[in-house]
């Protein structure tokens, strides 16, 4: 990412959003190394990230072991896969989930899953591609959805890309 001193107002923001709580799970979908998970695992119960790269899982373990981290846990593999099985002993439906994609976008089928979750009451976009961020959030928000702010953070000065935050209630809750 170019414009990395944005990333601290970037975490300000995500920090900031009003939901938040200690009885609260936090699931970092596409999680990485864990960046957004560390950022607010001290807000919530506890953090559950999902990712499919192996060296960005390896690198996550590391970072929870290096922090200590007894409420964090890591999943490896695919969010199609992970995230079903994941939900399907979850207790609770005002849980907190975040979704930092590749530049292409959700898939259908993570569309689909992210549309059929009961647990979730705030799904948090954060994407690099305006396109595909436009046609998920359609996706999304045509079934239970409603997006209820946008942030835009340019990481990537005098080009057309823009770093863009959304938040989405479940309305269906």
């Amino acid at each position: 990412q170019a414009n990395l001193f944005i990333l601290p107002k970037l975490m300000e923001v995500l920090r900031g959003f009003p939901i938040w709580g200690k009885d609260k799970l936090f699931f970092d979908l596409y999680g990485g190394v864990g960046l957004f998970g560390l950022n607010v695992v001290d807000r919530v119960k506890e953090v559950y990230l999902i990712e499919e790269n192996k060296f960005s899982v390896k690198l996550a373990r590391y970072n929870i072991e290096h922090h200590q981290l007894n409420n964090f846990f890591v999943m490896e593999g695919r969010l199609e896969e992970k995230l079903p099985a994941v939900l399907e002993n979850l207790e609770g439906s005002d849980h907190v989930a975040m979704i930092d994609p590749p530049r292409a976008g959700l898939s259908k089928s993570v569309v689909g899953i992210l549309n059929g979750v009961q647990k979730f009451k705030h799904l948090i976009y954060l994407s690099c591609n305006p396109e595909t961020l436009i046609k998920n959030c359609v996706e999304l928000t045509k079934e239970k959805w409603q997006i209820k702010n946008v942030v835009p953070f340019d990481f990537f000065p005098r080009t057309r890309h823009l770093e863009t935050l959304v938040v989405l209630e479940n309305i269906q809750s």
